[in-house]
C-alpha cells in the first residue's frame, strides 16, 4: 500500500449512527428547484442532470446530502428530507446550536456545485425554552456563478420548512455503547420525543442577548501584520459585561484583508434575575461600556502590545432604549474608541491575556506606555443588539372584569311613572267627569241665593221642576248624548278587559254577562260618586309623614350626628342618620351613612349603603372606592369571590375619571395586590403604567420650572447632573389612599396593604423622609385600630421604636404623633403618661 502523502486531507469521520441522545429534526416535506436546461436536454433517465439538497449545521464535521434526484416534466426537481442530526445536550451543544446558522443548498450531483442557498438563522429560541420552529414558503436564492457546463437554477423553494429539538433515551440498564455500536432496528427503537435545553422556570422567565458587531471602521496596521505573521491566528473581540450576575458577551472577529470580518455576532442566555439587574442599572443610570481587545493565539508568540490594543466606548444611552414598553433592540453608530482606563473605577471584563506557556517571542514590539493604537487612527465602532424578550414588556391594561359594576349595581331609574290603570279605573274617572257636568248643568238651573217666588219656595218651580229642566236641556243641547256616549267606551272597554268577551254569545251567556256586568258598573258608580262625597266632606285624614330634608337641614342633621357619634352616644346618632335617610334618592346621604356604619364596624351594612349610593348615581367617586374598600376587605377576610365587585369598582372608577391618575392606579393595584399571585401580572401592569405617569409628570415639570423642590434627587452617573428620583409620586399615590381607607373609611388592615405597595417599590429607600414619616405615622395608626391592643402599644412605644422618631420630627407629623402616643399609653393602661401627653398636645 502506497504511503500516504502529507497534503492529503484525512478522511471524513464516520456518521454517528448512535439513535439515542438529542436530535435536531429538520424537516422539508416538499422542495423544488428549476434549472434553466437546454431544449435538447437528454431524456433518458440514466444521461439526466441530477441534483440533491445538502444541510449543513454546527458542529457537522460533514453536511448531510440526501439521495440524487433526476428532474420530472419540465425540469422540475422535487425533494422530500427528515433528518435527525444528533448533537449534545447540556450548555454547549445549546450554545453550539443558538450561535449556529441551518445551511441548506441545493447541488449538482456530479460536480457538487451549489446551485441555490438559504440560511436558516432560527435555533436561537432553543435559548428561551422554544423546541420547534418552521415557516411556509422559504425561497432559495439562486448562485450568480457556476462552474462550466453546469446549468443555472432559475427558481428554487421549500414550501415548507422546520426545526425541531428531539431525544431519545436510552431504555433503563441499556448499555449505551452496545447499543451505539450495535442499534436495533427502527422499528424497536422508542419513540423520540420534544426536548429542550432549558428548564420551564427558565423558558417562562429566562431571556437570551444578542451582539452583533456591524462595523470597525479603521483597523490598525499592526494588526494586519501580526496577523499575517501568526498565521491567521490574531483576532479582535469585542464584550460588554451585563450588570450583575449578567453575562460578558463577546464577539470574535477574524481579520482578513487588513479589516475585521463583520458582521460577526454572539448570542447567550440571560437569568431572569439578570434581566432585572440590567432594568434597575439602565434606570439608575450607571455606566456600560464597549470593550475592544486583540488576542494573539499562535503557540510561538507572545503580544507585549495587548494594552495597546485594549479600547473601550460608553454605551449606557444606547442600552437605554430598552427601558421604553415592549423594546428588545438597539443599535449604535461609530463610537469613538479611546484607551481603556480605570481612572472612573472602571473594571475591564474581557477575558484576560494569557501568554503562551515555554518560549516565545514579541508579535511586535511594546509600544510607550499610555499608547492606544484605536484610538490614534481614530478607530470607530458600530454594533446592534437585540434580546429575545423585553425586559419591560408591553404595557396592557389590565382585563375588565367578567362583570362590570353596572351589571352588578344597575342605576335605578328616579324618572316618577304614573300608576297603571285599568278599564274599570277609566269609568270611574269617566263617571266622576260626568257627574261634576251634571252638577254644573244642574246648578245653572237654581235660583239665584235668597230668591223667593209667590209660593214661599225657592225658585225654578221646586225640585221636580228642575229636574226636569235638567232632562231638557241635557237632551236639547245633546250633552246627554255626549256623556252615554263616553261612558259606553269604558263600558266595553270593560267588559273586553275582565271578561275578554265579544259579541259572539249565546243568550243565556249574554244575559249572565249582563246581570254580574249591572252589578260591577255599579259598584264602580258607587265607589267613584263616595270618593267624590268624601273628598268634599274634607274627612279628617291620617297625619301627613315627616317632610324629607333639603340641603341645609342634611347638613345640620350630620353635624349633629357627628357630634353625637364623638360624645359616644350612638342611639341618637343612629336615628340622626336614619332621619336623613329620608332622602332616599340622594346618593351623598347613602355613603354618608355608609361611612358611618364602617366607624360602627357593621362592614356588610356599609356595603349595601355604598351600593344603594351606586344604584343612585353611578359615577359617585368615594362611593366607588368605599366600595372598593369594604369588597377587599371582605374579599380578604370571607370569600374572594367579594375582590370581583372590588376589581369592577376599581375599572368604574376608570372609565368615570376619563383620564386615571396616579391614585386610580394605585386603587386599582391594591385590589390586585389583594388577589395575591393569582392576579400578579396585572398588578405589574398597574405599577408599570404608574412608573410611566410619574416619568411623564417628572419631565413635564421639569421643563416647565414647576418641580417640587423637596423632590428627592441623585445625581446621574453618565451626565454629572442632579435628576429627580423616580418613585416619589407613586409612594405619595399610595399613602394617599392609605389615608383614606384608614381615615374615612375606617379599614386599618386595607390602610396597611396599601402602605406595603408603597414599601415595595424600587425607589422607596430613596423617598422624602417626610413621606416615610407619614408612612410611618399611618402604619401606627392602623395598628393601633386593628386593636391588637397593648402588644401593638408596646412595640410602637419601645425605645427607638417609631412613636420617638415621629415625635421629633418636627411639624405637624410630631404633633399627631404625640395624640397617637397618649392614646397608645392610653391602651396600655398607663393613664399617667396618656395625661401627660395629651396636656403637651393641648398646650403647645
Amino acid at each position: 500500500m502506497a504511503p500516504k502523502h502529507k497534503h492529503e486531507p484525512p478522511p471524513p469521520p464516520p456518521e454517528d449512527v448512535n439513535p439515542f441522545g438529542v436530535f435536531v429534526t429538520i424537516t422539508i416535506p416538499s422542495a423544488t428547484v428549476v434549472l434553466d436546461l437546454p431544449a435538447d436536454a437528454p431524456q433518458d433517465p440514466a444521461s439526466q442532470r441530477k441534483t440533491h439538497v445538502t444541510l449543513n449545521l454546527p458542529g457537522c464535521l460533514t453536511p448531510w446530502t440526501s439521495p440524487p434526484a433526476a428532474p420530472s416534466e419540465g425540469n422540475v426537481y422535487h425533494y422530500s428530507v427528515v433528518k435527525h442530526f444528533r448533537r449534545a445536550g447540556g450548555q454547549d451543544g445549546l450554545s453550539q446550536l443558538m450561535n449556529g446558522t441551518v445551511a441548506v443548498t441545493i447541488n449538482d450531483s456530479a460536480t457538487n456545485a451549489v446551485l441555490a442557498s438559504a440560511t436558516v438563522d432560527q435555533m436561537w429560541g432553543f435559548a428561551i425554552g422554544q423546541n420547534t420552529w418552521s415557516a411556509d414558503g422559504q425561497d432559495l436564492t439562486p448562485s450568480e456563478e457556476v462552474p462550466a457546463g453546469v446549468p443555472k437554477a432559475i427558481s428554487a423553494r421549500l414550501s415548507f420548512m422546520s426545526i425541531e429539538l428531539h431525544e431519545r433515551q436510552l431504555p433503563p440498564g441499556a448499555d449505551a455503547a452496545a447499543l451505539a455500536a450495535a442499534p436495533p432496528p427502527e422499528s424497536e427503537l422508542p419513540p423520540l420525543l420534544p426536548y429542550s435545553f432549558v428548564t420551564p422556570e427558565f423558558a417562562e422567565t429566562g431571556n437570551m442577548v444578542e451582539l452583533v458587531v456591524t462595523d470597525i471602521s479603521a483597523v490598525p496596521n499592526q494588526l494586519q501584520t501580526a496577523n499575517e505573521l501568526a498565521g491567521g491566528k490574531v483576532t479582535v473581540a469585542a464584550a460588554i459585561k451585563l450588570p450583575g450576575s449578567g453575562p460578558t458577551v463577546v464577539v470574535h472577529l477574524p481579520l482578513a484583508g487588513g479589516q475585521a470580518v463583520v458582521p460577526a455576532l454572539r448570542r447567550d442566555q440571560l437569568t431572569a434575575e439578570a434581566c432585572t439587574e440590567l432594568q434597575y442599572h439602565l434606570e439608575d443610570g450607571q455606566p456600560l461600556s464597549v470593550e475592544v481587545a486583540r488576542y494573539v493565539a499562535a503557540e510561538h508568540f507572545s503580544d507585549p502590545a495587548w494594552e495597546a490594543y485594549h479600547a473601550m466606548a460608553p454605551v449606557t444611552s444606547t442600552f437605554k432604549s430598552l427601558l421604553a414598553a415592549g423594546a428588545t433592540s438597539g443599535s449604535a453608530e461609530a463610537l469613538p474608541l479611546t484607551a481603556f482606563t480605570t481612572a472612573d473605577g472602571a473594571k475591564s471584563h474581557m477575558p484576560p491575556y494569557t501568554p503562551p506557556p515555554g518560549k516565545s517571542k514579541p508579535i511586535e514590539e511594546p509600544p510607550p506606555s499610555g499608547t492606544c493604537f484605536w484610538e490614534k487612527i481614530g478607530a470607530r465602532l458600530s454594533f446592534s443588539f437585540r434580546l429575545a424578550r423585553p425586559i419591560i414588556p408591553p404595557w396592557q391594561p389590565p382585563p375588565p372584569p367578567p362583570r362590570s359594576l353596572l351589571e352588578m349595581i344597575p342605576p335605578r331609574d328616579l324618572t316618577p311613572k304614573p300608576p297603571p290603570t285599568t278599564a274599570a279605573d277609566d269609568f270611574k274617572a269617566k263617571v266622576r267627569t260626568v257627574a261634576r257636568a251634571l252638577a254644573v248643568e244642574y246648578k245653572s238651573l237654581l235660583p239665584p241665593p235668597g230668591y223667593v217666588d209667590g209660593s214661599g219656595e225657592g225658585g225654578g218651580g221646586g225640585a221636580e221642576a228642575r229636574h226636569k229642566a235638567l232632562v231638557f236641556e241635557l237632551n236639547r243641547s245633546g250633552k246627554y248624548a255626549q256623556m252615554r256616549d263616553s261612558l259606553k267606551a269604558s263600558v266595553v272597554a270593560l267588559v273586553r278587559e275582565k271578561y275578554r268577551k265579544s259579541g259572539s254569545m249565546s243568550p243565556n251567556e249574554m244575559a249572565l254577562l249582563y246581570n254580574d256586568l249591572y252589578g260591577t258598573l255599579l259598584a264602580a258608580m258607587h265607589s267613584a260618586l263616595n270618593d267624590m262625597i268624601d273628598t268634599a266632606a274634607a274627612r279628617p285624614r291620617e297625619p301627613l309623614p315627616e317632610p324629607v330634608p333639603d340641603k341645609q337641614r342634611l347638613g345640620q342633621l350630620l353635624e349633629l350626628a357627628a357630634q353625637a357619634e364623638a360624645l359616644g352616644d350612638v342611639s341618637r346618632a343612629e336615628a340622626l342618620h336614619q332621619r336623613r335617610l329620608l332622602a332616599r334618592t340622594d346618593a351623598q346621604v347613602w355613603y354618608e351613612y355608609g361611612t358611618y356604619c364602617l366607624r360602627r364596624g357593621s362592614r356588610g351594612r356599609a356595603e349595601q349603603c355604598f351600593r344603594e349610593a351606586l344604584s343612585l348615581e353611578p359615577t359617585h367617586r368615594p362611593a366607588l372606592l368605599a366600595l372598593l374598600g369594604c369588597s377587599v376587605a371582605e374579599g380578604r377576610a370571607t370569600d374572594p369571590a367579594y375582590l370581583e365587585a372590588a376589581e369592577a369598582a376599581a375599572h368604574r372608577l376608570m372609565e368615570v375619571s376619563g383620564q386615571p391618575t396616579l391614585e386610580q392606579w394605585a386603587m386599582m393595584a391594591l385590589v390586585y395586590k389583594a388577589y395575591g399571585d393569582a392576579k400578579r401580572n396585572e398588578l405589574n401592569s398597574c405599577e408599570q403604567e404608574m412608573s410611566r405617569l410619574e416619568q411623564e409628570a417628572t419631565a413635564a415639570a421639569a421643563a416647565a420650572g414647576t418641580l417640587d423642590p423637596n423632590t428627592p434627587r441623585q445625581l446621574d452617573p453618565v451626565t454629572g447632573e442632579e435628576v429627580p428620583v423616580l418613585g416619589e409620586m407613586q409612594a405619595r399615590a399610595f399613602i394617599s389612599l392609605a389615608t383614606s381607607l384608614l381615615k374615612t373609611l375606617s379599614l386599618p388592615a386595607e390602610a396597611l396593604l396599601a402602605l406595603e405597595l408603597a414599601a415595595g417599590l424600587r425607589h422607596w429607600p430613596n423617598a422624602a423622609a417626610g413621606t416615610h414619616r407619614e408612612a410611618q405615622l399611618i402604619s401606627a395608626l392602623a395598628e393601633t385600630a386593628l386593636g391588637q391592643g397593648a402588644q401593638a402599644a408596646e412595640a410602637l412605644l419601645a425605645p427607638g421604636g417609631p412613636m420617638i422618631q415621629l415625635r421629633r420630627a418636627g411639624g405637624a407629623t410630631a404633633w399627631r404623633s404625640k395624640l397617637l402616643t397618649a392614646q397608645l399609653y392610653r391602651a396600655q393602661g398607663a393613664g399617667d403618661d396618656a395625661i401627660r401627653f395629651y396636656q403637651v398636645r393641648v398646650f403647645v
